[in-house]
């Protein structure tokens, strides 16, 4: 049975949940020390969140770099979100680190691990508000 549209952002916001889980996960590897594994989580968490709003559209990416690849495509390249508004989301297109953080120098594993984690926390914020303000929306206009 097909999902109506508010049923389908309501689970999109359900899905959401997986990401912060992961950022979740993410912040206590750091908070032991461990940043590699705090990177990875908030990675997990970015991926997650891009399979959520891909979820409106009814596309469902089998891996992870599908989904941030077709996050751009149907959400960046299509003009529905600002690319300025989901800038940290450039961090985690599956470009090597050096091209995805131009220019920025790291001093330690745990500075670049801090700059995941914020950026991770921006778009999955991000995500969050678009799918609650389109819920609004559609709800109002109902």
């Amino acid at each position: 049975m097909k999902e109506d549209s508010s049923q389908l952002w309501e689970s999109a916001l359900v899905r959401l949940r997986a990401g912060e889980d992961k950022i979740t996960l993410a912040d206590i590897m750091f908070k032991k020390g461990n940043y590699a594994e705090a990177i990875i989580h908030a990675h997990h968490a970015v991926y997650h969140s891009a399979r959520s709003i891909l979820y409106i559209k009814q596309i469902q990416p089998e891996t992870d770099s599908q989904a941030i690849e077709e996050f751009g495509l149907h959400f960046l390249q299509s003009g529905i979100i600002d690319k300025e508004d989901v800038r940290p989301y450039l961090t985690f297109r599956g470009m090597s680190p050096e091209k995805s953080q131009k220019g920025k120098v790291f001093t330690s594993d745990k500075e670049k691990a801090l700059h995941v984690l914020n950026d991770a926390r921006h778009f999955i914020k991000y995500v969050e508000k678009y799918i609650k303000n389109e819920i609004k929306t559609r709800r109002l206009s109902n």
